[in-house]
């Protein structure tokens, strides 16, 4: 988990250390919906880099970052479903989220969600409309164009 955390915070944050004045503001951004500093905050708050860590808020912040359409909020509102980090793990709405970042090209998230239909992950034994709930595979293709 603190992995996962740190790598977020990493890419996100590029190891910049953040002044409480530098937060403040960060937060006045977010809150006026400002989708890029909203999924920022959500990485301060997964990692604990300038702030301590609360998952319940990081994962609250990259929820509103990926509703406005923002990739980078999208990818790591799916990382946070995918790994079970601060909340149930749901790897239907992993996949979901890393869809909709894949659709504005983000790598990683195509990465990921290809990972997922490799694994069949998300396809369970016991309910075998699991599958349907997420893109086609040649939606995937499509989407992503590597097919």
């Amino acid at each position: 988990m603190k992995l996962l955390s740190t790598a977020i915070a990493i890419v996100l944050l590029s190891g910049a250390a953040i002044s409480q004045e530098s937060e403040i503001t960060l937060i006045q951004k977010a809150s006026a919906g400002d989708a890029a500093s909203q999924n920022r905050l959500g990485a301060m708050y997964l990692s604990g880099e300038g702030t301590s860590q609360d998952l319940r808020k990081a994962f609250d912040w990259f929820t509103k970052s990926a509703q406005q359409g923002n990739a980078e909020g999208q990818y790591n509102l799916a990382l946070m479903y995918e790994k079970g980090e601060g909340i149930k793990a749901n790897c239907v709405e992993a996949a979901k989220w890393y869809s909709k970042a894949a659709e504005q090209n983000h790598a990683f998230a195509i990465d990921n969600l290809l990972a997922i239909y490799e694994r069949g992950s998300c396809l369970k034994k016991d309910d075998p409309t699991s599958g349907s709930r997420l893109p086609s595979m040649e939606v995937v293709s499509l989407m992503v164009g590597i097919f």
